[in-house]
């Protein structure tokens, strides 16, 4: 994550700022939005941040940290 080597083993815990929607274009009458999200690990030694864009990537790594720390 940003260059830096995490070892899931060690991130004992996470947290997750969601920002408001923007709306990107309008294609063929469907609203295209774009989601973004910043996630804030924390392991024993560092505090590691990170953004995500996209809802669909945003929510995979939700669910993956969650199965990862066991919260």
């Amino acid at each position: 994550i940003n260059g830096i080597g995490v070892n899931l083993a060690d991130i004992r815990e996470f947290n997750v700022k969601d920002y408001k929607p923007r709306v990107v274009f309008f294609m063929n009458n469907k609203m295209i939005v774009f989601n973004e999200t910043e996630f804030l690990l924390m392991t024993d030694k560092e505090k590691i941040r990170f953004s995500a864009q996209g809802s669909e990537k945003i929510k995979l790594l939700k669910e993956f940290l969650t199965l990862t720390t066991g919260k």
